[in-house]
């Protein structure tokens, strides 16, 4: 009986497991439609846009359908309404043809990791603040890794996603912290989806497009690195009251910690301390369909406390 159960138990997971890829792949299929073929409203009404390589085809179409038309002259019709309907249909295929615009795609790669990203010398993150006479309780986020090379490593990656400043004032780098649940909650860092330098790409391709065509649209995909953490809200985690004491402020100090993290703040070789101006902490269940966020944290996996079992990745105020 065990057996029996055993292997029905396994037949389920795995019928379970193969209807989340077919979701996940229908679901991809279906925003790359979406994505790839539109119907938008231009200055002289509407247009449909489209991939850039159908352009042979619906050029070769309006060939076509024009010869179609200069036949249709020579065809007698058993009837006016025959002759009219055929007319019809010919000048609606034609104006279609005519109102279709070109996707003109680009790819922009924001900058990525010149060395080997290792999940487990990222060991969770450290929530805190200090104390200044003047400005008052300053909120701190602190990236736990393992030791100080890696700490270098990532603090020379993030500085190249902010333009090489500590103090990103431009907003190049995004932190996004998505609670899942009471216990629960998963940290993501990347580059801001509108950093100046995609602005200043797309708009360089967009005026190099105009020299060519004034209605077809550009259409630019990204590639960047994600960094995503799921961390454990412990007993005597500091995140909670973090949130409640600084969730709005959306200005942080960011630093490294390496071990032993016991919440002090120490300079680290090579390493910088960066101010962020784009943090955000959301609860799961307000993030929108179309957020880039929103298939992550379901396709999310691992992200276990990996640090001694003494340690709490929070970092706690004194």
């Amino acid at each position: 009986m065990e057996s029996i159960a055993s292997a029905a138990s396994e037949l389920l997971n795995a019928t379970a497991e193969r209807w989340r890829r077919c979701r996940k792949g229908i679901k991809y299929w279906f925003n790359r439609v979406r994505s790839s073929y539109k119907l938008s409203k231009g200055t002289s009404g509407f247009k449909i846009l489209m991939p850039l390589r159908h352009r042979p085809i619906i050029r070769a179409g309006k060939y076509i359908f024009g010869a179609i038309g200069l036949l249709l002259g020579l065809i007698t019709f058993g009837s006016i309404f025959t002759g009219f309907m055929a007319g019809l249909v010919l000048f609606l295929i034609c104006y279609l043809l005519e109102k279709i615009s070109f996707i003109h795609e680009y790819l922009f790669v924001h900058p990525l990791p010149d060395f080997d990203l290792d999940g487990k010398k990222w060991v969770g993150m450290g929530f805190g603040y200090f104390s200044h006479p003047l400005t008052g309780d300053i909120p701190v986020i602190s990236m736990l890794v393992t030791d100080e090379e890696y700490a270098a490593n990532l603090s020379r990656l993030f500085l190249s996603w902010s333009g090489g400043v500590a103090r990103d004032d431009q907003k190049n780098i995004k932190i996004r912290i998505a609670v899942t649940g009471p216990t629960e909650y998963i940290f993501f860092i990347y580059p801001h989806p509108e950093r100046r330098p995609l602005s200043q790409f797309t708009q360089s391709a967009r005026d190099k497009l105009k020299e060519e065509s004034l209605t077809d649209e550009i259409s630019v995909t990204q590639a960047s690195v994600i960094l995503g953490k799921r961390c454990h809200i412990g007993p005597d985690s500091f995140f909670q009251e973090f949130r409640r004491t600084f969730g709005d402020m959306g200005t942080v100090l960011f630093d490294f910690s390496v071990p032993p993290y016991d919440g002090r703040v120490r300079d680290i070789p090579g390493v910088t301390r960066f101010t962020l101006f784009e943090v955000e902490i959301l609860d799961k269940a307000s993030l929108k369909r179309e957020d880039i966020l929103h298939d992550l944290i379901d396709n999310h996996r691992g992200g276990e406390w990996l640090g001694p079992p003494h340690l709490n990745p929070d970092i706690k105020a004194a």
